[in-house]
This record gives C-alpha cells, structure tokens and sequence, in this order.
C-alpha cells in the first residue's frame, strides 16, 4: 500500500465534505430510508440464520472452524 501524506488525507476529506454539503436534503432522507432497510433485511437474515441453527446445534459447529 502506498504512503499517503497525512495532509493529503485532509485535504480529500475537505473536498469530500464540500461536495456532501451541496446534497440537497431529499436525496439525505432518500439514502437514509434505504440504508434502513438494507440494514432491516440484513438483520432479519442474520436472526432468521441464528434462529435455524438453535434449533439444530451441529449446524453452528462449522462456525467455530
């Protein structure tokens, strides 16, 4: 990996935040309410795969590999 200079790295991060800052507010509540849900299926994955393996043990065993 290449060696960035710490000055760089802010730099990028200004522009970043300047280019976030003209984001008008619909497109905010937008991405919000879609990482929302991305985050809703991909916990209700999670608790759906947990819940199988409680009822049968040896499926969690590979886990622990």
């Amino acid at each position: 990996m290449d060696y960035v200079k710490p000055h760089a790295v802010v730099e990028n991060m200004l522009a970043g935040a300047a280019v976030k800052l003209n984001v008008p507010a619909r497109h905010l509540v937008i991405r919000g309410m879609l990482a929302g849900a991305y985050l809703g299926v991909a916990t209700s994955m999670a608790v759906r795969d947990c819940s199988r393996c409680l009822r049968k043990p040896s499926c969690a065993i590979g886990w622990l590999d």
